[in-house]
């Protein structure tokens, strides 16, 4: 419900915006690597991984990395920055870019 509120043009869960693998140009994405966080906790993790495997699948010829953190939940990172796994987080994606 919530992604329709926010995009009301989607036509639904199916729309690329939405959903990676209905995205016929996926195989296309520029750069050449990508860096995925998950949390455990969160109901959203097993989409973080989705997206490993669609991009995988898609033919792209980069490079992606998953990180899940442990006992978390959703945007854990925000609620409590100073956490370590939150301050782990920050310099994983400094080195990710950097590199």
């Amino acid at each position: 419900m919530l992604w329709t509120f926010d995009y009301p043009e989607t036509s639904g869960l199916d729309d690329p915006f939405l959903n990676p693998a209905m995205d016929p140009k996926l195989s296309n994405l520029g750069g050449s690597k990508v860096l995925v966080y998950v949390a455990e906790l969160d109901n959203l993790r097993n989409r973080g991984w989705y997206y490993k495997y669609i991009l995988e699948q898609s033919g792209w010829k980069g490079k992606i990395k998953v990180i899940e953190d442990k006992g978390v939940g959703h945007a854990y990172f925000l609620s409590d920055p100073s956490l370590e796994s939150a301050q782990a987080m920050r310099t994983n994606i400094s080195t990710f870019i950097n590199t």
